[in-house]
């Protein structure tokens, strides 16, 4: 089985729990297992909250401005 470190990327051997170049100890993978925002490769979660806000402020403003002009 391939043992790779998941912070750093060097080899382990089957017998090591912790990466020597880095500290950080490895875990097995489940299997079937949904990559997480911090494992390699893996695009982070964005939030459309600010994109909501961004939204909601125009149509207001634009609600406002147009009172005006009826």
């Amino acid at each position: 089985m391939d043992r790779s470190c998941a912070s750093c990327g060097k080899q382990l051997q089957a017998d090591q729990g912790f990466c020597d170049s880095c500290g950080k100890a490895w875990v097995s993978p489940a299997p079937n297992a949904i990559p997480s925002a911090d494992a390699p490769g893996a695009r982070p979660r964005s939030s459309n909250k600010p994109l909501l806000l961004a939204i909601v402020v125009i149509v207001a403003l634009a609600a406002l401005g147009a009172g005006g002009w009826f």
